[in-house]
């Protein structure tokens, strides 16, 4: 997470509302797929880590900023919002249309009326 600043290290405090908001965003994430409480995508750390970082980043939610003539506004969505971006979700469940499992074999007809 540190590192995702661009700091050395992490103050106790600010590693602690890392955990926090992990945890919470993570709660999120699953109230809206369970299967992926169940099923962890590897990609989930990174997924988590980013949104993390961007809470810490801005913690207040500023979507814009003025300097003299210079300005710039965020696009999108809440920065500080707990939920994954559309990316994020399709990184998080990129087989959300089906899914394949090797290995597993297909489902048996049943038979009736003395067709077998």
């Amino acid at each position: 997470m540190a590192a995702l600043l661009g700091k050395d290290s992490l103050t106790a405090a600010e590693a602690a509302r890392a955990r926090v908001l992990a945890a919470l965003s993570w709660a999120r994430i699953t109230g809206a797929k369970p299967r992926l409480a169940v099923r962890v995508p590897a990609s989930a750390a990174a997924v988590l880590a980013a949104i993390v970082a961007r809470n810490m980043r801005n913690p207040k939610g500023y979507r814009a900023e003025n300097l003299g003539d210079y300005s710039y506004q965020l696009l999108g969505g809440d920065p500080t919002a707990l939920d994954p971006t559309g990316e994020e979700w399709t990184q998080l469940a990129p087989g959300d249309a089906f899914t394949i499992l090797p290995g597993a074999a297909p489902p048996r007809p049943t038979c009736t009326g003395g067709c077998c």
